[in-house]
């Protein structure tokens, strides 16, 4: 039962890091794109 608890909560802490990680990754590119606008 607590090991079942524990997964949960891994899978839980998983998915928020990933979202967090694809939204500093969309951030990056309208930077990157911003600056390469910029630069031409």
């Amino acid at each position: 039962m607590i090991k079942q608890q524990s997964i949960t909560k891994m899978l839980k802490l998983t998915k928020r890091l990933n979202e967090i990680v694809a939204e500093l990754s969309v951030r990056k590119e309208k930077m990157l794109a911003q600056v390469y606008h910029k630069a031409a």
